[in-house]
């Protein structure tokens, strides 16, 4: 764990980004590997169903408990900027029943009306079936990924962005081995894909909690800690829910050009989906140091250190436009 309210904010901010940055490599090597099996060696409809057909709706259901868990978080970085460690054990708890609660139901829904969804999306008719298994298994299966990056989030928040970067790689590789041999040695297809995809992370979710309990004492939570304080879990939601919204408006525009290629056809969209992972790796940097920024702040408010947060934030984003 690393306290940020104490020392050279472009040295903090620089050291805590660099293992943010290889994370988010890693994660899209998660994309670049199914794209890779994919596109090799179940030929372009398949790889049409497993990017650009799904990618989109995948991105527009995630990308709002991606931010949601990561206001949550906000939080937990405030206390430990306080020096409250009883509120942060409390925060940690209060996040993850939060996010396993709000993320449920819609998961269990957008897997029920995966198909009607693609069709109004507009997804070629020999994209459909591929594109349908792919998103019913990782929306009904989809909350280890949430709780995953939930607890991503949370050591972040302690100052703590190397441990997730290992357990980040470690879903990583077996995800790339499970791809190839659900894949190639099963033959189960696009499903293999997706079931390669779920068991990453569900050892991945497993192996990085119990792990954290060991190594990080405010990850041992008490049984006071999972007492429902509906004040508390206002706080949290207050930072939460906006941020969890700010990513989904941001889904409306890549839902809206995503229906356009779909009308030209599953060449169009396997092509998007070939390019699509190169393409993120390019805004990885910047995306990386608004998350250790985004922590720096947190502690410091905390702390009340208002000048430091103005001093960190000026000198960031100059370092962002280098």
């Amino acid at each position: 764990m690393k306290d940020m309210t104490a020392g050279n904010p472009v040295k903090l901010i620089l050291t805590f980004s660099v293992p943010l940055i290889l994370a988010n490599v890693c994660q899209q090597c998660y994309n670049l590997a199914d794209t890779f099996v994919v596109g090799r060696y179940l030929g372009k409809s398949a790889l049409a169903a497993v990017g650009g057909a799904s990618g989109s709706l995948i991105f527009a259901v995630f990308g709002f408990f991606f931010g949601l868990s990561g206001g949550l978080a906000v939080i937990t970085a405030q206390k430990f900027g306080a020096k409250d460690y009883n509120a942060v054990r409390k925060s940690i708890a209060s996040s993850l029943i939060l996010c396993t609660v709000i993320s449920l139901p819609p998961l269990l829904l957008s897997g029920v009306l995966a198909e009607k969804m693609l069709e109004a999306m507009d997804t070629p008719a020999d994209v459909m079936n591929d594109a349908v298994k792919y998103l019913q298994i990782l929306f009904l299966f989809g909350l280890p990924n949430i709780l995953h990056t939930m607890l991503n989030s949370i050591l972040r928040s302690l100052g703590d962005s190397k441990t997730p970067l290992y357990f980040l790689a470690l879903s990583n590789f077996v995800n790339i081995g499970l791809n190839f041999y659900l894949v190639l040695g099963a033959g189960w297809g696009v499903s293999g894909v997706a079931w390669a995809t779920v068991i990453s992370q569900v050892i991945a979710a497993v192996l990085f909690y119990v792990y954290a309990i060991r190594k990080n004492h405010f990850m041992q939570l008490k049984v006071q800690d999972w007492i429902p304080d509906w004040k508390f879990y206002c706080e949290h939601l207050k930072i939460g829910l906006p941020m969890g919204f700010q990513f989904a408006i941001n889904t409306i525009g890549i839902l809206v050009i995503q229906r356009v290629f779909n009308g030209f056809g599953s060449d169009i969209v396997g092509g998007i989906s070939a390019i699509q992972p190169m393409s993120s790796i390019t805004f990885m940097p910047l995306f990386s140091i608004g998350i250790a920024i985004a922590t720096f702040v947190a502690q410091n408010y905390g702390a009340g250190n208002l000048d430091r947060i103005r001093e960190g934030t000026r000198k960031t984003v100059v370092m962002s436009a280098v």
